[in-house]
């Protein structure tokens, strides 16, 4: 029987089942990670007892054909698994199930396995049989549900606009740091401060949380109302809090962060911030080649619109590698362009914040799999580089438990900017296309715990002298006595590290 493959309600254990078929498929990879425990990065383990409970929690071993539409998509896919499954029998009842894992791999019977793992593995990854997107809402309950599984989209990647720049005074507020350094030099007031965040609280706690870019100190001069405090204009590219604007008090708290160091304790109002913006113009966005399920196809015939999902770009597995959010706001559907009873449908604009042009290469790259070598990074521009650590971020596998006291090498070679710096950072400490931070304070909330290293480590930076070059005028230090590189080592070390510049 050759069925036309189904939509998959749960693409996770998909990939989790690929993840172990796969493993139960290549010998080399059994004898290298299962016997001699040479693990590709800090906080990873596999076994062979490991992959067998991953499909048996699945239940494709016991009831194939029953997880089809949820985990496998086809009939062949549901046959293959249960050749599988009728192996893996064999082998564990001559074997013994509580046996080590090499005597499995010595059993005569063990070819068997690996063959069908083989045949099981080239039917879950047949190209024909995986979308490339699913588009998830959450229902009533809150539990993901599919809307629909489609080939492709047209107007995801957008050429980004540049920001304005706009104008804020910090009235009524007493600066420090580096603010207080540039507004005390003599001559008029002008003075580089970088990236900041405005922080914006309640009489209990703070709500919102504002991101200034490229912020230039312009002016300054005594607040009319109090001799003592200054009002302070900044020029900067402001984005807005993820989750808009809340309610304020009558006199709410505003404090002006660099890093997590403070600029501004306190100031009596920002002018300039919480005002309309028009916000970039909608870019058009169609999913091509659509199965939609019920809950769409039901939003479709009623002219619903409204409502938000995710629209989640999976790699040749299956297995989500990237997730963007977007607004249901249906503005056409129709036959695909494909044929074959699919339809396409329009949405009035794209995701929230769409992957730049740049970044469709780096998607291509991570569609055939997380990397297995290092530096593929380096190839791409900073807009591809700074996507490449989002997709690192959703991708990572140093879930684990934290690891500490080993030793591991930075390759400087290509640390030429920031985001090169945080790419060769993650590959040191997590393996290819791994993931320790993509910018100042994801990296010091990875130093914390939490992301398969813990200090004390030692870490070897090779070419160091590369990046101390490369990163000599990008100064995020309030004070400006370290440049980038500088700081990122004199971190490492306050947390515990041990840095050889080589």
């Amino acid at each position: 029987m050759n069925l036309k493959p189904r939509s998959i309600q749960l693409p996770e254990m998909r990939a989790e089942v690929i993840t172990a078929v796969r493993a139960l498929s290549d010998p080399e990879y059994q004898k290298r990670v299962w016997v001699d425990r040479q693990y590709p990065s800090p906080g990873y383990f596999d076994d062979f007892t490991l992959n067998v409970n991953i499909l048996d929690d699945a239940t494709v071993l016991d009831a194939p054909y029953a997880t089809i539409g949820f985990t496998l998509a086809s009939d062949e896919e549901a046959g293959a698994m249960a050749e599988l499954a009728g192996c893996l029998g064999e082998v564990l009842d001559a074997v013994g199930a509580e046996s080590p894992d090499d005597a499995f791999l010595a059993s005569p019977l063990w070819e068997k396995v690996v063959a069908a793992a083989k045949a099981a593995l080239d039917e879950l990854t047949h190209r024909g049989s995986v979308p490339k997107f699913l588009l998830v809402a959450e229902n009533n309950d809150g539990a993901e549900q599919l809307l629909t599984r489609c080939a492709d989209v047209d107007g995801l990647f957008v050429a980004p606009e540049p920001a304005p720049r706009e104008r804020l005074t910090f009235l009524g507020c007493t600066p420090q740091g580096r603010l207080r350094t540039i507004i005390d030099q003599p001559g008029p007031t002008n003075g580089r401060l970088g990236d900041l965040c405005i922080e914006v609280s309640n009489d209990e706690r703070p709500v919102e949380w504002w991101e200034l870019s490229n912020a230039v100190v312009l002016a300054h001069q005594v607040n009319d109302g109090n001799p003592s405090l200054l009002d302070i204009v900044v020029e900067a590219e402001v984005e807005e809090p993820d989750w808009g604007l809340v309610e304020l008090p009558a006199s709410p708290r505003f404090e002006l962060f660099k890093g997590d160091e403070s600029l501004i304790e306190s100031c009596e109002a920002v002018d300039g911030l919480r005002i309309a913006r028009s916000g970039p113009a909608e870019v058009p966005m169609t999913l091509i080649g659509c199965q939609p399920a019920e809950p769409l196809l039901a939003t479709l015939q009623e002219s619903r619109r409204g409502g938000w999902a995710e629209l989640w770009a999976l790699d040749r597995t299956g297995r989500p590698m990237a997730r963007r959010s977007l607004d249901l706001n249906i503005v056409e559907s129709g036959p695909s362009v494909l044929g074959g009873g699919l339809i396409d449908i329009t949405f009035a604009d794209g995701p929230y914040s769409p992957p730049p042009l740049l970044a469709r290469p780096v998607w291509a790259a991570w569609y055939e799999g997380i990397p297995s070598t290092l530096n593929q990074w380096a190839q791409y521009s900073p807009e591809g580089r700074n996507e490449w650590l989002m997709l690192a971020f959703h991708n990572r596998t140093n879930r684990g438990a934290d690891q500490s006291g080993a030793t591991y090498h930075l390759d400087g070679r290509f640390v030429t900017d920031v985001s090169s710096m945080h790419c060769a950072m993650g590959e040191a400490l997590a393996g290819p296309g791994g993931y320790f931070g993509s910018g100042w304070q994801a990296f010091n909330d990875c130093l914390g715990g939490g992301f398969g290293v813990a200090v004390p480590f030692t870490l070897i930076w090779h070419d160091a002298e590369i990046a101390r070059r490369s990163l000599a005028g990008v100064v995020y230090d309030l004070e400006g006595h370290l440049n980038y590189f500088e700081e990122t080592v004199q971190r490492l070390e306050r947390y515990g590290v041990t840095v050889v510049l080589r």
